[in-house]
């Protein structure tokens, strides 16, 4: 999620903008470190926007959190659990991904607000050794789309802010070579 002290009211996504645009350097944003998704995403956003936002790494989230609730640094592109944390206390102007959380039913994605391809989501995936035989690998991948498709364990993921996905083997080693392919540009253009 795009979060952002409240200090700032910006009302969505655009308006963010257009206080960069008219202030540049004078936005902030931070990360758990350089390099981590927060900030890489945070680039990205950047690029997109073309604005100049001053990128804070720290060393982890706990620091990067009791940042951007001191008013120390302006806001967080950070994990959707944050938000949940931190109600009140931060403002959401945005999610990350392409479909709105479950948490934040009322939160636009970016792509909502003029950015139609911005995608930026953390996800995780089971993977095994090159050369696991083919069928441990199918009756891995049933089991766990079995287990995803349990009401309660739907639920606590939820509640953590994330969002299950299940697919095929073939289908994540694909998704897998597009983000490579797609954040060494962004690694590249910032560097």
């Amino acid at each position: 999620m795009l979060c952002h002290h409240p200090k700032h009211k910006f009302a969505d996504v655009k308006a963010l903008i257009a206080y960069a645009k008219a202030n540049p350097g004078k936005l902030s944003f931070a990360s758990s470190g350089v390099g981590s998704i927060q900030h890489i995403a945070g680039e990205d956003f950047k690029l997109r926007a073309g604005v100049d936002m001053l990128h804070v790494p720290f060393k982890g989230t706990g620091d990067m959190t009791t940042a951007v609730l001191g008013a120390q640094v302006d806001g967080a592109m950070t994990y959707s659990a944050f938000a949940v944390n931190n109600k009140g206390r931060v403002r959401a102007l945005a999610v990350t991904s392409l479909k709105r959380s479950p948490e934040f039913p009322d939160v636009p994605t970016v792509a909502e607000q003029g950015y139609p391809d911005f995608d930026v989501s953390i996800w995780f995936g089971l993977m095994a050794p090159a050369g696991t035989p083919r069928e441990i690998v199918q009756k891995v991948a049933a089991d766990t789309l079995r287990a995803l498709d349990n009401t309660d364990a739907r639920a606590r993921m939820y509640v953590n802010g994330l969002v299950p996905v299940a697919n095929s083997p073939e289908v994540f080693a694909k998704a897998i070579q597009a983000e490579w392919e797609r954040w060494q540009k962004i690694a590249h253009a910032v560097e």
